[in-house]
């Protein structure tokens, strides 16, 4: 059946519903975590099983299609209810309910140590392979513990039964003669009590002789050491390399001052200066400098503007039409009346101009100018009412003088601006704003002078001013003092605006009255003319504007001409200043001792140059000082450190500058302080041991000798071991009487052994049916294991070969013992799930599910759903694995269909890997769904370009590379034939097949093990490369005789020693452990030679080793195989075990012999190697 669509409405952990859609082949639905990926997973198990139900609410739907067409399965809590067309149906055959894990794949149920679902399809498998018989649950029956293997145990049992027997009758006999002693041992107890009450006695005694003798010496050690350690605390030398470092920093310093004060004194002579020249002085001259610049400037200036007028008065000449040396007063009457005429023509004109210009000026401010006034006055005293005695402000003192200048400057340029209108000159204008700039600033600053006058009333009069402010005029934004200059400053600027307008008024009037006069003027001026171009007989029609034309020309002829005369008396004046300014300078310089300038250009730098000489001076002599303090005070400095180093040796009794005999008692304070420890410490000791001991036996104690100590001490302990002993014994004998007469112990023992006889002898019956049973049951299960292995187990050893790259082979345990096994195949060990690694052990569970899906489908094709069950599979296993899900989803012939695959992720670099390894294997694309988008839920997206899927770099074609040159490029392992075949490299087979060696190496199958395991999991795929081979033997049959020579060139030689070989003898201390693995390390794993070496202890890390010891591991390596005791073969007779082999029964006898000696050549390579 095909899964099309599954809508969840209600189950734990979702809380909307939603629904999703599946195809054909392979989906990947990708989402965060808790967007309800297992869910998926829950939901699907509730719908196609009843049983699964968790105990809380579900409510789903699913759509599936089948050859019939689509069914539909709904569950409402505990009901499920199956429809087709919209009618109900029985529902379908499934597998049942106890197989739906293998449906299921999650990652905790892959990363189970335990492979607890794993265990479950094994199981499956064994009974299959069993004819469908539980060979395990009959062998359980036939031959259980009770029935087989226990008569030998029936047997020891009535043995030891006897033994009890006969041990209990001893012991009740030696038990009656021990009694008879007790009255005995008593005595003697007694008296071996009262000769070790003095033991302890003794001991302290001792001990106190002992202390004695060390208190005694450590007063002579103590006597023997120098006075002056007293005084020390052992850190004296430290201190003294403190202080003489000190000492050769401050010298190094004063060095360093002496040096600056030379180097600043060298720098003042550098100078050439008696003494730093006052700033004053300097200034001055910079001042001459400047004016005696400003001068030669002035002068340039001067001569390019005589050029210019020299210019212009040829230019009016020209136009004029006046010959050079003529004089203009030849038509004086002429010449003034047309330059009249010419005026008037130019002030008329002027005048207009300016009347338009006053025309145009700005509007009339909206508030009145009585209002804005009165409302200036108000703010003024309301600024000017103090609101303590100390916030008056009072004006400041320079303002009255200023508006007593500006008034007058500003009536000047309105002037100026007058005269320049009237000439027609362009610059009335600047001339005219200036004018009324200077005039609104005087009525400003006036006004603000007036506000600020006098201060009166207090801060009552305040509120009466507001009241008091004009309702026309906007009032500030309120009443403090920012908002109310603010608002005043408005004010002042409106008035500025009204006195402005009123002064143009005025101007306006008087140029209009000024314009009519010169109407007038104009007028008169035409009817002169007239007459006097009678009197001169000029032309009577000659028109106007070429007299104003003829009158402007000899006008500007004669102001060039005043102009040249002006420009030349500048250019004598300045060339006077300049020379009066140099003149200047000159006579400082000598002042100051500097020779004179004869240049103006050479003025500026030598002042510059002066400016700096004396600057340079003052700092050297600065410099200088500062230095003489500083060495000054480091030469104090150093005077104290010598005289506490004078102090720190004559503290240790020793001359000045005697560091050795510093070092030698520094040396022997810890001695010193150790031993006046001890000595202190043994006092307190002897103190107390004094009063330890009682005042009846002390005097008596304390005056024996040592030796007499000594001997009544060892009477005292001999007491004390005889003392236990005698105690122990009675004890013994009195609870062991006290035990036979209160208990039968006899009769039990022999109660026992009547018992245990009559088990013996029905254990005799049982194992002889047991027997019989076992031999019947071993016969059946290895016929069906070898002749009725299931198509599943070879699937699954299929997958998991292709998933670890053939690395392991997949087995079935032959009883009930937990799940799979893995086989390595290049080391030959089996390991269980719980061996493996996390990835290893998922893949295996997977191969093993994959393969038994087909045999619990019943006819129905479910989906096979993974929840995150790739997480722990490396780049290349998860690439087998992903190809392999493809060939399950591609259909098998031609009108079938694969199955659906459904994976489960919550990473998004999952869906690309999935789909770039169905992509690189030949498969469909798969279908993305993104659960986070589904269900508006976060998501995170990855671009596939932001993934590179990592892949094996395919081995190297052979092409036309010798055997040699193939193996040093694919980096060959050399031929070891004592680690066995199965972890060796198939080069050594396949050196003249290297084209058949490339295919294996394409299919990552590089070693012995790993081919032999996938020709033995396909059959087909062997054939294939059988096929390739040019000559004999098949590759199956080289690897069987290479096994035959790995075994014969072992022979005698054993396996090599490890580390771990080590550590695995019994008996073998952990303190060789370290030492035998570097000697063994260093033989090249040799068992032989290493014992030759420790028996007879050419290595220093083998001395102290016991021969015994030397004998264990001898043995330990003798019966793992490390060792072996027969003689090694040489090459001929490698080769006659390889001949004589079952292998080489049916192959030709000199290809095999060929092959032996080829194998033999390179194990010999490896041996020259190792000798290098």
């Amino acid at each position: 059946m095909k899964l099309r669509r599954l809508s969840i409405e209600s189950m734990p952990g979702i809380d909307s519903a939603y629904e999703i859609h599946f195809e054909d082949g392979v989906t990947v639905v990708e989402g965060p975590n808790s967007s309800g990926k297992s869910s998926v997973c829950r939901a699907l198990r509730a719908l196609l099983w009843r049983e699964f139900h968790t105990g809380a609410y579900i409510r789903a739907a699913a759509t599936f299609e089948d050859a019939q067409g689509e069914l539909r399965v709904e569950r409402d809590g505990p009901r499920v209810t199956w429809t087709r067309a919209g009618e109900t149906i029985p529902t379908p055959v499934l597998p049942g309910s106890n197989q739906a894990d293998s449906f299921f794949l999650g990652l905790e149920e892959l990363v189970d140590l335990e492979a607890r679902q794993g265990a479950q399809v094994s199981q499956a498998i064994r009974r299959q392979m069993a004819g469908g018989y539980d060979l395990d649950k009959v062998t359980a029956e036939l031959c259980n513990p009770e029935r087989r293997g226990y008569a030998r145990g029936k047997d020891n049992a009535h043995s030891e039964a006897t033994r009890a027997v006969n041990k209990e009758q001893l012991v009740q006999d030696a038990l009656a003669r021990r009694e008879a002693q007790l009255g005995e041992l008593r005595e003697t107890a007694t008296q071996l009590q009262a000769t070790h009450n003095r033991k302890q006695h003794l001991e302290t005694c001792l001990k106190l002789v002992d202390l004695h003798a060390q208190l005694h010496e450590q007063e002579e050690h103590l006597g023997q050491l120098p006075d002056a350690l007293l005084k020390l605390n052992g850190n004296e030398l430290e201190l003294l390399d403190d202080r003489l470092e000190d000492l050769d920093d401050k010298a190094g310093m004063i060095k360093e001052q002496s040096q600056r004060i030379a180097d600043a004194e060298q720098t003042a002579a550098d100078t050439k200066l008696a003494e730093p020249i006052d700033e004053q002085v300097l200034d001055t001259l910079d001042a001459l400098a400047a004016e005696l610049d400003t001068a030669a400037g002035e002068l340039v200036a001067a001569e390019k503007s005589l050029a210019g007028v020299n210019e212009e008065l040829e230019q009016a000449r020209e136009q004029a039409g006046v010959q050079v040396g003529i004089e203009l007063e030849d038509q004086p009457e002429l010449f003034e009346f047309l330059r009249g005429v010419g005026q008037l023509e130019r002030d008329c004109e002027s005048l207009g101009r300016t009347l338009q210009a006053l025309g145009r000026r700005s509007e009339k401010p909206e508030e009145e100018l009585s209002s804005v006034r009165e409302g200036l006055r108000i703010l003024a005293r309301w600024l000017s009412t103090p609101v303590d005695s100390g916030s008056a402000t009072r004006p400041a003192a320079g303002q009255p003088q200023l508006l007593r200048w500006l008034f007058p400057l500003a009536a000047g340029a309105m002037l100026l601006a007058a005269f320049l209108g009237f000439q027609g000159s362009a610059g009335w204008q600047l001339a005219l704003g200036l004018g009324l700039g200077l005039l609104i600033g005087a009525l400003l600053l006036r006004s603000k002078t007036a506000s600020t006058t006098s201060i009166e009333g207090s801060f009552n009069r305040r509120a009466d001013l507001e009241l008091e402010y004009p309702r026309s005029l906007s009032a500030p934004d309120n009443w403090e003092e920012g908002a109310v200059r603010k608002r005043r400053l408005e004010l002042e600027q409106t008035s500025g605006r009204w006195t402005a307008l009123d002064e143009l008024e005025r101007e306006e009037e008087r140029l209009t009255a000024e314009l009519k006069e010169l109407e007038d003027k104009r007028q008169e001026a035409s009817q002169r003319l007239r007459k006097l171009s009678a009197t001169l007989g000029l032309r009577g029609d000659l028109p106007t504007v070429e007299l104003f034309l003829l009158a402007q020309r000899l006008d500007q002829l004669a102001q060039s001409q005043l102009d040249q005369r002006k420009a030349v008396g500048e250019m004598e004046s300045c060339a006077s200043r300049k020379s009066a300014g140099l003149a200047k300078v000159n006579v400082g310089l000598t002042e100051v001792n500097e020779p004179g300038l004869e240049e103006q250009t050479g003025v500026i730098p030598a002042l510059r140059g002066l400016r700096n000489r004396s600057a340079a001076l003052a700092t050297a002599r600065t410099q200088a000082e500062d230095a003489q303090q500083d060495l000054a005070r480091l030469e104090e400095q150093k005077a104290v450190l010598e005289k506490k180093l004078d102090e720190l040796y004559a503290e240790a009794d020793l001359e000045p500058g005697d560091r050795g005999g510093l070092a030698a008692l520094v040396a022997r304070v810890d001695d010193y302080k150790t031993a006046a420890k001890e000595h202190e410490l043994l006092g307190q000791e002897v103190s107390l041991m004094r009063k330890s001991l009682p005042d009846e036996f002390a005097e008596q104690l304390l005056a024996l000798s040592a030796a007499d100590l000594e001997s009544q001490l060892e009477q005292a302990k001999a007491a004390f071991a005889g003392l236990d002993e005698c105690r122990e014994e009675i004890s013994t004998i009195e609870v062991g009487v006290l035990h036979a007469r209160e208990h039968s112990t006899l009769q039990d023992a022999l109660a026992r052994r009547h018992r245990a006889l009559d088990e013996l002898s029905a254990s005799f019956d049982n194992a002889l049916d047991g027997l019989a049973g076992r031999m019947l049951l071993d016969g059946v299960q290895e016929r069906h294991e070898r002749d009725q292995a299931p198509p599943v187990l070879q699937r699954a050893r299929q997958l998991f070969a292709r998933f670890t790259d053939h690395a392991y082979e997949l087995r079935v345990p032959a009883t009930d013992t937990g799940s799979f096994i893995a086989f390595d195949v290049n080391t030959g060990q089996e390991r269980t799930p719980a061996e493996l690694s996390t990835g290893t052990r998922a893949q295996l569970l997977i191969a093993a599910r994959l393969a038994f899906t087909d045999v619990v489908d019943d006819g129905q094709q479910l989906p096979i759903v993974l929840d995150e069950a790739l997480d722990h599979s490396d780049p290349g296993r998860f690439a087998s694995i992903v190809a392999s899900l493809g060939e399950l989803a591609r259909p098998k012939a031609e009108g079938t269909t694969g199955r659906q695959m459904i994976y489960l992720t919550c990473d998004p670099q999952d869906a690309l890997r999935i789909r770039n390894a169905l992509k690189d294997a030949g498969h469909a694309v798969p279908r993305y769904i993104d659960l986070g988008d589904l269900r508006n839920l976060a998501k995170t997206t990855l671009d596939a370009g932001e993934l590179v899927p990592l892949k094996r770099n395919p081995p190297p074609a052979p092409g036309k590379m010798s055997a040699a040159k193939y193996g040093e490029t694919i980096d060959v392992t050399p031929l070891d034939p004592t680690r066995g075949p199965r972890a060796q490299h198939l080069f050594h087979v396949l050196a003249d097949e290297l084209t058949v060696l490339h295919k294996l190496l394409s299919a990552n199958i590089e070693t012995i093990g790993e081919c032999r395991a996938a020709f033995g999991n396909d059959p087909a795929y062997a054939a294939l490369i059988e096929g390739h081979l040019s000559e004999e033997p098949t590759l199956a049959q080289r690897c069987e005789l290479f096994g035959e020579f790995c075994g014969a060139y072992g022979s005698g030689r054993g396996k090599p020693v490890t580390r771990e070989t080590l550590l695995g003898v019994e008996g073998l201390s952990d303190r060789w452990h370290a030492d035998l693995a570097l000697m063994v390390e260093e033989l090249g794993g040799d068992g032989r030679a290493l014992l030759v070496c420790l028996r007879t202890k050419s290595d220093d890390r083998s001395k102290g080793m016991r021969g015994q010891t030397v004998d264990d591991l001898e043995l330990a390596l003798l019966e793992s195989g490390h060792v072996s005791d027969q003689p090694i073969l040489g090459p001929a007779e490698v080769r006659q075990r390889v001949l004589a082999s079952q292998s080489a029964a049916n192959l030709p006898a000199p290809r095999v012999a060929e092959l032996a000696q080829r194998w033999w050549d390179q194990a010999q390579m490896l041996l020259v190697d190792s000798a290098r």
